[in-house]
């Protein structure tokens, strides 16, 4: 989640600091863009691309329709009635007393693995990729 921006803004609070201290502009440690763009193409024009497309594509037509949990239709498809609902209790206690056992593991994930796991069983499937729709603000505040 924050992974992704973490990284680039302390790339720009550095560089402003060291500009305001009247000192040239660190080196990136990011690979340069272009070194990205290369190899990609390269993977691209490569057999191994061949092969994963090939992979992916089987994977794709092994998948069952999609599911949902909301009452409106996914974007772009029409209503269907594969709209699953289960209502699942878990109280305040219980997931502390779960959350103490795995010491380790912070309570938000804790809760989106509960959530990921609650999902699988409702469709029946445990090999599935969820979408989750987060705000950056969410994700520093964890």
């Amino acid at each position: 989640m924050a992974l992704v921006s973490r990284p680039l803004p302390a790339r720009i609070a550095n560089i402003y600091c060291t500009w305001l201290r009247g000192e040239p502009t660190p080196a990136s440690p990011f690979t340069p863009f272009a070194d990205v763009v290369e190899e990609y193409q390269q993977y691209r024009e490569s057999e191994a691309w061949q092969r994963d497309a090939a992979f992916w594509a089987e994977q794709r037509r092994q998948l069952p329709p999609p599911a949902s949990l909301s009452p409106a239709p996914l974007p772009g498809r029409s209503a269907s009635a594969d709209i699953l609902r289960l209502k699942l209790e878990f109280t305040d206690g219980e997931f502390r007393q779960l959350a103490t056992q795995l010491s380790g593991v912070q309570r938000t994930d804790l809760a989106l693995a509960l959530a990921a796991l609650w999902l699988g069983r409702l469709c029946n499937r445990m090999d599935y990729a969820a979408g989750l729709s987060l705000c950056v603000d969410w994700a520093r505040r964890r």
